[in-house]
């Protein structure tokens, strides 16, 4: 009953923390080596692709960042997602994924570009995406970052550790995506073509790594392969790694955490605050598919990619937000597996009438079931 009570005590700090965006730095988790190519699912992979060995990503040490004065921050909302709905006790999706060959070429020292007052983002020869370390010193210090793009490509710009860090993107003097609601993150179709602003900030000093991918001209997404040494799956670059871990009722320790960044779900405004899908190991291979709160319910089983798991669900309220939790637990080779449907969301009857809408869950759970589709134990 202790430990209950003081997981509650928990949640509730936790969603007013939130709320008042007054953000805690939290420990990075290692994430494993990216694999990456443009090419779509639907393009076959010879067999070489196959047995690559995947490119571990290099670590670009910028030079001396200038300190500007960073936006104003603006609260995050608190949020809630509607009642579950009703999941049949059996049902399957199949997905067979291939292996993209490790094709990411290397990314060009930064330069400072002092037209544009920002540090010159430009991708290797073939490439779509790039990754930059930095460090801002205190919370009243930005770094602002430039790249050229074409009107209609897919951008997706995202801070790998999350919280406290936030980006803005704008063109011109105009702001992209939703100003009213900061995020470690944005991704959208550009509007124009020309040179886009990427600004870092922060609420508290530290090291950050800024992950930047434009989809080909015509192509809606780009996929990345994650490979582990126990397992691989592929997801698109509506997600991206981050070392970011929320508060949840997770039985295991994150192997690989992926932030939910499609902003056509976050705005222009709705009650969804955050959304990660998780893959985690469980020590306690006996007690896998037991339920690890009174608070969680099972479902029935699920099949994904000729696996089988058992499927259940958490919901928990705290000042004003709620938290929902799918989980899908198995054992596989004397390893137990959780896969974490992460979605944390605010109270809709909290806001304003009018000024808020609810979030696309249904929607949200078809993207997350394409990851978990492609989920393969090695």
């Amino acid at each position: 009953m202790f430990s209950r009570l003081f997981k509650i005590s928990i949640l509730i700090f936790a969603g007013t923390f939130l709320m008042s965006c007054s953000l805690t730095n939290i420990s990075p988790t290692p994430v494993a080596t990216l694999v990456f190519s443009t090419r779509t699912a639907q393009i076959e992979v010879n067999a070489e692709a196959t047995n690559a060995t995947p490119t571990q990503l290099p670590s670009d040490t910028p030079t001396q960042l200038p300190s500007v004065t960073p936006p104003p921050t603006t609260q995050l909302p608190s949020d809630t997602p509607p009642p579950p709905t009703n999941v049949p006790a059996t049902s399957t999706l199949t997905l067979t994924p291939t292996l993209i060959p490790p094709t990411r070429p290397a990314n060009p020292t930064l330069k400072f570009d002092s037209v544009a007052n920002a540090y010159r983002i430009e991708f290797g020869a073939g490439g779509t995406w790039a990754q930059y370390d930095g460090t801002l010193d205190d919370s009243n210090q930005s770094v602002r970052y430039a790249l050229s793009a074409t009107r209609g490509q897919v951008m997706s710009v995202s801070i790998v550790e999350g919280l406290p860090f936030f980006v803005e993107v704008v063109n011109g003097s105009n702001q992209v995506g939703n100003a009213q609601v900061q995020h470690p993150f944005w991704r959208g179709s550009l509007p124009t073509t020309g040179d886009y602003i990427v600004t870092v900030t922060t609420q508290m000093p530290g090291n950050y790594t800024l992950r930047v991918a434009i989809n080909p001209p015509s192509q809606a997404h780009q996929y990345f392969d994650y490979q582990h040494s126990l397992f691989r799956l592929r997801y698109s670059d509506e997600f991206s790694p981050t070392t970011y871990t929320p508060i949840g009722e997770f039985k295991g320790s994150p192997s690989l955490i992926l932030n939910f960044i499609n902003s056509d779900f976050y705005g222009p405004i709705t009650n969804l605050s955050e959304a990660y899908f998780m893959v985690n190991t469980v020590a306690d291979t006996g007690t896998c598919t037991q339920v690890s709160t009174p608070g969680e319910v099972l479902l029935g089983q699920r099949t994904f990619n000729g696996k089988t798991f058992t499927e259940s669900q958490f919901l928990g309220a705290a000042a004003g937000n709620i938290y929902e939790q799918l989980f899908y637990r198995a054992v596989f080779n004397g390893t137990c597996y959780e896969i974490a449907f992460f979605m944390h969301s605010g109270n809709i009857g909290n806001y304003p009438p009018g000024t808020v809408v609810e979030f696309d869950r249904t929607a949200l759970l078809q993207k997350f079931e394409e990851v978990l589709a492609t989920f393969t134990i090695n």
